[in-house]
C-alpha cells in the first residue's frame, strides 16, 4: 500500500467514525413532570424551540399512560458540543464583568480570587467555575495582570 493509498483509507477511517460519533451523540435528557397538558405548554415549547433551537436545546412534551393515568412531561434534551461552541464563539467581543457568590454575597471576581481558584480546584475546575474555558481564563488573566494599577485585590478580573 503507498502513501496515497494510506492516506485515503486514514480519512475514510476519520470521516466514518465522524459520522458515528454524530450518530450516537444524542445529547443529555432532562425530564420534568407537568401537571397538565394545555395549550399554553404546547405554545411555550414552541417558543422555546424557536429561539433555542438551534444552540443545541431542543425541548418537547410527552405523555406516557400508566395503570389508568396520564403523566405529562417536558423533556429537555441538550447536547452538550452545541452548547460548548456557543460559549467559546465570542473570542474578542467586549468582556463581561465574571461575578461569584461567596457567603451568601455577589462579588466581582479579582485576580486574586482567581490565582486562589486555580491553587485550590485546578486550571480546568477553575474555569469551568467561571463558565470559560481554559485557555480562555488565562489569557483574561494575563491582560488583568497587564491592566494593574496596584494591589492584584483590587484588580477586577
Amino acid at each position: 500500500m503507498d502513501q496515497n493509498e494510506f492516506d485515503k483509507a486514514q480519512k475514510r477511517r476519520i470521516s466514518e467514525e465522524r459520522k458515528e460519533l454524530l450518530r450516537s451523540e444524542y445529547g443529555r435528557n432532562f425530564l420534568f413532570y407537568l401537571d397538565n397538558d394545555d395549550d399554553s405548554n404546547r405554545y411555550a415549547v414552541e417558543e422555546l424551540n424557536r429561539l433555542l433551537g438551534g444552540v443545541g436545546v431542543r425541548f418537547s412534551l410527552s405523555r406516557v399512560e400508566e395503570e389508568g393515568y396520564t403523566l405529562h412531561y417536558l423533556k429537555i434534551n441538550v447536547r452538550e458540543n452545541n452548547v460548548k461552541n456557543i460559549r467559546t464563539r465570542y473570542a474578542g467581543r467586549t468582556k463581561n464583568e465574571i461575578f461569584l457568590t461567596l457567603d451568601g454575597k455577589e462579588s466581582p471576581v479579582t485576580v486574586n480570587m482567581v490565582k486562589s481558584l486555580i491553587d485550590g480546584q485546578g486550571a480546568e475546575n477553575a474555569a469551568r467555575t467561571l463558565g470559560m474555558s481554559k485557555a480562555g481564563m488565562y489569557k483574561r488573566l494575563k491582560a488583568s495582570l497587564a491592566k494593574r494599577s496596584g494591589d492584584e485585590d483590587d484588580v477586577i478580573f
